[in-house]
């Protein structure tokens, strides 16, 4: 048996098990024992649950074969854009789907993505402009149809994992934060509402060192400059460094013998 093919076997084992507990009443909790300083990721069972899902994929179309025939679409337009652009050089934007956005908002970071002259991928769903469909500035369209790609829906983790990305600005949702961890992308957040987002973009900026804050106001020039600082500046070289550290703690949590393959085995 080939290594690929015993770790398939591993991840499809553990799964199972994952049914068996959910089905008893267990606390299963998407983290790592090594993120356990954060009061809002101490639980019982600590478990990279993202790499426990992919370790059991059957095959890399696996992503896409439960979603409509329209997101599969974007999906796979998605990954092709990627792989036309250099290495480490896309900001992906996704700020999930309870983000909602005034025009003035997007007009603002639209502006500040476009003024760095960065390649980017932007998910925009219906509510991420107050219940309407996104209104950007036509110039803006205009000026990056070349280098900007916009969509309704991506497949996250293989997005994120596509060697083409080179940050991800998001809300700091907390599975948002997670999949980038596992990927050993740093983040830009904008954390729009909640405790659980304020608090994860304060670990994360301020204590794993993986994020920066956008503020509240959304202006278009703060966009530009931390994009500007994560893509070439040495604090971005920095978080990136620390990104990739994050990321071979969760790679050695999930393997076997350590402390979230135990949990399962």
């Amino acid at each position: 048996m080939n290594f690929a093919s015993e770790n398939k076997q591993i991840g499809q084992r553990r799964l199972s098990k994952l049914r068996v507990s959910s089905s008893k009443h267990s606390r299963l909790w998407n983290t790592m024992f090594s993120m356990r300083s954060s009061p809002c990721f101490n639980t019982f069972m600590p478990l990279p649950l993202q790499m426990l899902f992919n370790s059991a994929s059957t095959g890399t179309g696996d992503h896409l074969e439960s979603v409509s025939f329209n997101q599969r679409g974007d999906g796979i337009r998605c990954l092709e854009w990627l792989d036309s652009i250099k290495p480490n050089s896309v900001v992906y934007i996704s700020f999930g789907d309870l983000a909602v956005m005034t025009p003035q908002q997007q007009c603002e970071f639209a502006w500040g993505t476009c003024n760095r002259n960065q390649p980017f991928l932007w998910i925009i769903t219906t509510d991420f402009a107050k219940g309407q469909l996104a209104t950007l500035p036509l110039e803006f369209l205009k000026k990056t149809k070349e280098r900007g790609l916009i969509a309704t829906w991506s497949p996250q983790e293989q997005v994120l994992a596509h060697p083409s990305v080179g940050v991800f600005v998001s809300h700091f949702g907390t599975s948002s934060m997670l999949e980038s961890i596992w990927a050993g992308v740093p983040m830009i957040g904008w954390p729009y509402f909640g405790h659980d987002h304020q608090e994860t973009c304060r670990y994360s900026c301020n204590r794993w060192g993986i994020g920066m804050k956008i503020n509240e106001d959304m202006e278009g020039e703060e966009v530009e400059s931390l994009v500007r600082e994560l893509m070439e500046g040495d604090v971005g070289k920095a978080m990136k460094r620390k990104a990739r550290e994050w990321k071979k703690l969760a790679v050695e949590a999930n393997s076997k013998g350590e402390s979230s393959a135990k949990n399962l085995i």
